[in-house]
């Protein structure tokens, strides 16, 4: 796992959080806050839990080029 990815994830749930209990608070914004800190979560967590992004996919390695078969 990239430290770049645990990094934006704890970020964004961090910010998802904060949103959260600002529309708590806030009663005008509520449900608006309320969805962007629930989806601002669920995508920090998408994020710490995206193990294909680790997975270097292989390139075989081809000499001279594609050859044309008939």
């Amino acid at each position: 796992m990239k430290i770049s990815q645990i990094i934006s994830s704890i970020l964004l749930s961090v910010y998802g959080i904060w949103m959260i209990i600002v529309a708590l608070i806030k009663k005008e914004a509520m449900i608006f806050l309320f969805v962007l800190g629930l989806g601002s979560i669920g995508l920090g967590v998408y994020i710490l839990l995206n193990n294909k992004e680790d997975k270097i996919e292989q390139i075989k390695k081809q000499k001279g080029g594609k050859k044309w078969q008939k």
